[in-house]
């Protein structure tokens, strides 16, 4: 086979890239041949989840810091394990950050289950394999029946969170006291965000 005229962006691998194309197989393909399509799709959308999930460890750890190790880390599972390991209360922080930009005008930042993102994982993964049974898996048309569901749910978990931002704040000092407080509901939401205007309104 001949080398074919690759594009000019020969194919982007963030999450957003896996997810723009796996939306492009279902709504463009799915209807000329919906299981192949489909698991072209439910490949680039468990990608997209690994993805993301990567990025966001990049995030907590500073692309500097990233070793050779942490890119061979390849499962939601694995990955979502190393996220808690450097920061356990990553979605938490993130909330919590959130009243930070509400305080200043500015959009949130998308707070991520990671939990749900990893169970989706492993549910695309299921139907990713060379199968061993067909009778009992891709030629039963029951084995098919929560495949669209999860699809769907995975596209629109994925969108919502790539329509934000993703953001991550490291805490120290008042913020980190201020987050404290907070976390064991001594500080009510409207609290912080008013601590957070004082300290703004008076550097």
């Amino acid at each position: 086979m001949s080398s074919p005229l690759l594009p000019e962006n020969l194919y982007p691998i963030t999450a957003k890239g896996h997810l723009d194309r796996a939306i492009y197989l279902l709504d463009k393909h799915v209807k000329e041949n919906p299981l192949q399509y489909a698991l072209y799709a439910a490949l680039e959308l468990r990608n997209a989840i690994e993805r993301l999930l990567f990025e966001y460890l990049v995030l907590i750890h500073g692309a500097e810091n990233v070793s050779k190790k942490m890119e061979n880390i390849y499962t939601a599972k694995e990955l979502h394990k190393r996220i808690d390991a450097v920061e356990p209360e990553l979605e938490q922080k993130i909330s919590f950050m959130n009243l930070f930009l509400r305080a200043n005008g500015l959009p949130p930042a998308v707070v991520p289950d990671l939990t749900a993102l990893t169970r989706l994982y492993g549910q695309l993964n299921n139907y990713l394999h060379a199968w061993k049974r067909p009778e009992n898996t891709a030629q039963n048309p029951d084995y098919w029946k929560g495949f669209w569901s999860i699809l769907d749910e995975t596209q629109g978990m994925l969108t919502q969170i790539l329509r934000m931002s993703m953001q991550h704040m490291r805490l120290e000092g008042k913020g980190l006291a201020l987050y404290e407080a907070w976390k064991q509901d001594k500080l009510s939401d409207e609290e912080v965000i008013q601590a957070f205007r004082e300290s703004r309104d008076s550097s």
